[in-house]
């Protein structure tokens, strides 16, 4: 057998050989293939075989000699595996005439095989994100979030949700991308998309764009995750989540200090300079 995937398709190949010690088939070989509940034959053929189809049952014949120890050309039977089949079947063929009087009954004109039948394959997401290069007090920046889909899965299917969770000192003023939709609640940004990412691919970027308050800390830590899109496992597993911590630089947009007098020491800074004229003035 091929694979088998739950709701896909597969395959099974059949192959009739001739012993070395006996003489070419005679007439017609016959290979009877009835294939268990769950899969669906949908097409049967083989080089030099004539091959029909009824219900579960597949018959293929030839009547090309097949020479002592030598085989038939292979006949490949194409299957639906039904989305309620088991977990695992078996399938059996045998194989008669060619002037072989002891088939089908004996053990080596039959066959058989089992085959696991495998879940149908789901996308494996997992989300990334760059922080801004700089952030500032009272200044902007910008994050981009990327999602990747794994190699040798499925694309995905339904909703992919990614939500990003400013922290305090943060506020998101904008988010957007090629096919996502995103709304801003708070300090949470909640972007969607519908449109599949293909097995091996990536969803076009989402930038999010924020304000960095006045009095925000030395460091941010923000975080993301991605869920649905047929990935059950999103977003629990460590790679659906993203998290990035950035330094806010003090050097840019803080105000030195300055002394504060108040009006006190206003008074007594007047007087100081007032008496220190009238002692320059008594000397000249």
């Amino acid at each position: 057998p091929s694979p088998l995937v739950l709701g896909g398709t597969g395959s099974f190949t059949l192959t009739v050989g001739n012993a070395s010690t006996r003489v070419p088939t005679a007439g017609t070989v016959t290979v009877t293939d009835t294939l268990p509940a769950g899969l669906t034959p949908t097409s049967a053929s083989g080089n030099g075989w004539t091959c029909g189809i009824s219900a579960q049952v597949v018959t293929c014949t030839s009547s090309t000699p097949i020479a002592a120890a030598g085989s038939a050309a292979p006949i490949t039977i194409n299957v639906s595996v039904l989305p309620t089949a088991p977990a695992s079947v078996t399938n059996s063929a045998a194989v008669s005439g060619g002037g072989d009087p002891l088939c089908p009954a004996e053990a080596r004109c039959q066959a058989s095989v089992s085959a696991t039948v495998l879940p149908p394959p789901v996308p494996v997401l997992s989300i990334g994100m760059t922080p801004p290069a700089t952030l500032s007090p009272g200044g902007t920046g910008s994050y981009t979030l990327t999602v990747d889909n794994t190699a040798g899965t499925a694309p995905s299917s339904g909703t992919v949700t990614v939500t990003t969770t400013l922290p305090t000192g943060l506020t998101p003023t904008a988010a957007s991308g090629p096919g996502w939709t995103c709304t801003i609640s708070g300090q949470t940004v909640t972007c969607t998309r519908t449109d599949p990412i293909a097995q091996g691919g990536s969803a076009p970027p989402i930038s999010l764009d924020v304000a960095v308050q006045p009095n925000a800390p030395a460091t941010v830590q923000t975080t993301a995750n991605v869920s649905g899109g047929g990935d059950a496992t999103c977003p629990a597993e460590v790679r659906c989540n993203a998290s990035a911590s950035t330094p806010i630089s003090q050097a840019a947009g803080q105000v030195a200090a300055v002394p504060v007098f108040g009006l006190p020491g206003l008074l007594l800074l007047s007087l100081g300079l007032g008496l220190l004229g009238w002692r320059q003035r008594r000397r000249a």
